[in-house]
């Protein structure tokens, strides 16, 4: 376990923020540390080794039956890109496709979603063979993908939040872009109202996973060191700010609301009928409150999700 003391995105002293902050799975205590200049927040402390934090249980579909309509928005995104310049010189000479790169791309599937639509599309991943399978070039190393460079977009939906040295990777990212090239990443907003409501129990800071917690602040902020300009932002992806609101409300007044959630992408029960059955009763009831709550963070632009569009500056 390494304990962080200075800010990874800006190098300023950290202070403490969040104590006593349960993962989701292990159930182990950590707790977070904030930047004081820039607002980016640190897991501490850090284990050496996250490997045993993920486990098989972790990766896969973490959507369910929402995931085409994740890649339906996803790829709204993706051509509101496009359209603010970027296929100006995404396509070479040659006809070919325009080329994507998805950072931490999963089992794939808004690649083959891009793909359907004309994208030649690339990714990386932490166990790439899920993807494979599925006939798609991903390698664990971005490094083996620095060949097919420029690209004319990269995405990074929530898997920001786990690199362990987001300003380098993005100073990374930016030299494999075209001329106007994009970058699009999805992270929890740390600074939204949802995360400032349920502080220690808000849901998405899945610690130790999520290394950083990113507002928007700190997220364009690190961005400009990179040499990226934000150009767009949106502050909503449904399925994931009702869901997460609904989960931190779980998580604060009972044990193991976890469960639910591995039940609704499919995962195999590992808890009794009738506690799962209570947990979604529960989950039912609170529905009214958790959309209405939803609505407002949209509105006042600090959701559950932050979505920035960048390019180089």
């Amino acid at each position: 376990m390494t304990t962080p003391s200075a800010c990874d995105g800006c190098g300023a002293s950290l202070q403490p923020y969040l104590r006593g902050v349960e993962d989701n799975l292990s159930r182990e205590m950590f707790a977070v540390l904030r930047c004081p200049a820039c607002g980016l927040g640190h897991t501490s402390p850090l284990p050496n080794d996250l490997a045993p934090y993920y486990g098989e249980r972790y990766y896969g579909n973490r959507h369910g039956f929402t995931a085409n309509h994740c890649n339906t928005r996803r790829l709204k995104w993706l051509a509101q890109a496009v359209a603010e310049g970027v296929q100006e010189t995404v396509a070479p000479p040659s006809g070919q496709p325009r080329r994507l790169l998805d950072i931490g791309c999963g089992d794939g599937s808004f690649m083959l979603a891009a793909r359907a639509q004309g994208w030649d599309v690339y990714g990386t991943e932490v166990n790439p063979e899920p993807a494979r399978v599925a006939g798609l070039q991903v390698q664990s190393d971005l490094a083996e993908l620095a060949k097919f460079a420029p690209f004319a977009c990269i995405t990074l939906w929530h898997s920001l939040e786990h690199v362990s040295d987001p300003r380098a990777a993005l100073a990374e990212l930016q030299q494999l872009l075209a001329p106007r090239g994009a970058i699009i990443i999805a992270v929890p907003d740390a600074g939204g109202l949802h995360a400032a409501i349920f502080r220690r129990h808000w849901f998405p800071l899945d610690v130790p996973r999520h290394i950083h917690h990113f507002s928007r602040h700190s997220l364009a902020k690190m961005l400009a060191g990179a040499g990226l300009k934000v150009t767009a932002h949106a502050h909503q992806e449904i399925e994931y700010d009702w869901y997460s609101f609904n989960m931190s409300v779980l998580k604060t007044f009972m044990n193991r609301p976890v469960d639910c959630f591995e039940f609704l992408v499919g995962r195999p029960r590992r808890v009794s009928r009738v506690r799962m059955a209570a947990v979604l009763l529960i989950s039912a009831s609170l529905v009214p409150v958790t959309l209405v709550m939803t609505m407002l963070g949209t509105v006042a632009q600090k959701g559950s999700t932050l979505i920035l569009t960048a390019r180089s500056a």
